[in-house]
Order: C-alpha cells, then sequence, then structure tokens
C-alpha cells in the first residue's frame, strides 16, 4: 500500500512538508535535530548570536576597554582610587557575558575548548590593561604630585610633617641638609627601600617625649635601589650640595617598605621617626622632572592605544580563521548531497 505525500514527508523530513526559511531550527520531533537544542537555546547565555556581535564582544569590545582601563589608572588612581577598579569590574562584567559561548561549533554542537578563546582572549586582555595601568600611573606619579597638589617654600625641617600632608612640591628653606650617611636600606627582594634624614642646618632638634634626647625627624628623602643597607644614598639629585627642594612622593606615603627603611635608619642612628613622617623624592628642580613624568606617561598611552589597534585586527583574523566566523553571522555547516557541497543556513554552494 502506497503512502500519501504528506506521510512520506512526515517520515523523511517534516511532518508539513512545507518550504523553511533558510537557518530555521528543527522542529523537536525532527529525526534531523541536534541533541538538547531547543534547551540550550533557552538558556540566557546560551541564546545564539549572529558574527558581527561575537565579533565585537571579543574583538573590538575588549580593546577598547584596554584603553579605557589604562587610561583610568594613569590618571585617576593616585587622585580617586577607587575609580579605575570600578572601571575594571565593570569591563570584567560586561566581557564574561558578552563572550560566554552561546552553542559549541565542534561535533554535535557540543562546546570545547576552543569556544572559549574568545572568553579568555578578552580576560587577557583585560588583565594586561590593569597591569599597564598600574605601571604608568606611577610613572606619572611626579606629575600628578606637582600639578594636582600645594607647593611650598620656605619649609623648615624642624617643623611638623602633618603640616604638609597636602604638599606637591616642597623648597626647603636654606641651609637644609640631607644626610645621606645616616641613610639605610631596607632589602625586601629583589629591591632595596632607601631612606635618609633631612635636617636644618644646625642639625635634627631633640625630642620632649620619652625618647629625650634623640633626634626627630620628620622629612626624609627616599628612592629605589639607591643606597647601601648603611649609608651611602645616592638617590636622586643628592651629588648636587646646593639641591633643597623636592616632590612629595604621594603613592609612597605609608608603604610599609619605605616606613621600615625610615625606622630603621632612625634606629641606628639614634633618632625618632615623626609618627607620619614626609617622603620626598630629592629633586634639583621638581617641576621639570614633573613635566617629563607627563610626556613619558603620555607616549607610553598613545603607544597602549597603537598596540590595542593592532592586537584588534589580530584577534579578528584568529576569530575569522580559527573559529570559522561568517560575515552573515552562521557558522558554515558541510552538507554533502548530489549537487556537491552545500551550506546549510546559507543555501550558498561551496
Amino acid at each position: 500500500m502506497s503512502r500519501s505525500l504528506s506521510e512520506e514527508c512526515g517520515v523523511a523530513r517534516r511532518v508539513d512538508c512545507n518550504p523553511a526559511p533558510r537557518g530555521a531550527v528543527f522542529g523537536a520531533g525532527d529525526p534531523f535535530a541536534l541533541p538538547n537544542a531547543g534547551a540550550a537555546s533557552n538558556h540566557p547565555l546560551m541564546k545564539p548570536r549572529n558574527a558581527n556581535q561575537e565579533l565585537f564582544f571579543a574583538a573590538y569590545l575588549p580593546f577598547f576597554l584596554f584603553i579605557l582601563i589604562v587610561a583610568s589608572f594613569t590618571l585617576a588612581l593616585h587622585v580617586m582610587p577607587v575609580l579605575p577598579w570600578m572601571v575594571v569590574a565593570v569591563s570584567a562584567d560586561i566581557l564574561a557575558v558578552g563572550n560566554w559561548p552561546t552553542r559549541g561549533r565542534g561535533h554535535l554542537g557540543k562546546v570545547s575548548a576552543l569556544d572559549w578563546l574568545p572568553f579568555g582572549m578578552a580576560f587577557l586582555t583585560l588583565g594586561c590593561a590593569v597591569v599597564l595601568g598600574i605601571c604608568n600611573a606611577s610613572v606619572v606619579e611626579p606629575w600628578i604630585a606637582a600639578s594636582k597638589f600645594t607647593e611650598h617654600s620656605g619649609v623648615l625641617p624642624s617643623d611638623s610633617g602633618v603640616a604638609y600632608a597636602d604638599a606637591g612640591i616642597l623648597h626647603f628653606a636654606e641651609g637644609t641638609q640631607l644626610d645621606v650617611e645616616s641613610a639605610a636600606g631596607f632589602a625586601a627582594w629583589p629591591n632595596v627601600y632607601c631612606a635618609a634624614p633631612i635636617f636644618d642646618k644646625g642639625g635634627p632638634p631633640s625630642t620632649a617625649s620619652s625618647d629625650a634626647g634623640k633626634a626627630l625627624v620628620s622629612f626624609w628623602a627616599i628612592g629605589r635601589n639607591c643606597c647601601n643597607s648603611r649609608g651611602g644614598f645616592a638617590c636622586g639629585d643628592v651629588s648636587d650640595p646646593s639641591v633643597s627642594s623636592g616632590l612629595h612622593a604621594i603613592a609612597q606615603q605609608g608603604d610599609p617598605m619605605y616606613i621600615a627603611a625610615v625606622r630603621m635608619a632612625a634606629a641606628a642612628n639614634d633618632m625618632v621617626p615623626a609618627p607620619d613622617p614626609v617622603l620626598v623624592l630629592w629633586e634639583k628642580n621638581p617641576q621639570a622632572r614633573a613635566d617629563r613624568a607627563w610626556w613619558l606617561s603620555t607616549c607610553i598611552l598613545v603607544v597602549a592605544c597603537l598596540l590595542a589597534i593592532a592586537l584588534c585586527v589580530v584577534a579578528q583574523y584568529v576569530l575569522r580563521r580559527l573559529l570559522g566566523f561568517a560575515p552573515t553571522g552562521r557558522l558554515a555547516l558541510p552538507l554533502a548531497g548530489p549537487s556537491g557541497t552545500q551550506h546549510f543556513g546559507t543555501g550558498n554552494p561551496a
């Protein structure tokens, strides 16, 4: 007994045998449907996106955020420390959702390790942006101190350091001296953190505390990898005896490594460090140092932008070639037929 055309089509392909639009998803009862295809498409992170959207989240957006994060760390870390980390948190959330694998490109649509490549590339870019941003923030620090904080002149080292908490540039009174032989270096591999006391012309004052007779020191010149364990301080412009100015080391203020160096120098030379010592970068021309820091930081930021553009182009190439992102937004699945290889969902011959 022969079957009708509708019955034959129902067994072989679809119940209604009506032409389906290109790219249509097979029905749940279709023998050609992929396992769990309907369940995967209902997951909020597994809804299909076209190739343009995937390239945007995997190639374009990460490198735009790369520039934004580097710039936010460079300009805001010393003034608004929370802001760069907020930018990082929001960026991580956007990249995580945007690059979560929507559906597998491997056998039977299963998600493979290769499908996590856009996710991994995006977060590698994010991590590199944070590292470069923090490094560039340390480069631009002298300019931030000189331009965003107060410049003080005629500063007496015997004054309380608390009175100069807002200092950016410090010009000490005539006769101020830096005691390089009373310096100490705190070794914390791979660096040595150095500190040397700054005195008035008449020498350090004595305290009126229980440490009577010991010198109270509020201002300390600091540096890194430029001194011995005891003495030999050679940080900044210390070789010029006429120097009596410096930049307030705002980023290092309160740094436990430098505070340890201050305490070591004080203990070794019968001194008492002030409760809140002011840490200074010893410079003959603080403003010139700040200007050089600004130009260097700007060059680094420009190079970072150019690098981001280049890596964006490379990322597009890798994603198109390795993952097969098609311009139409659908992955080409080869199906053999009598007239040659066909691409499901496109209708175009290979």
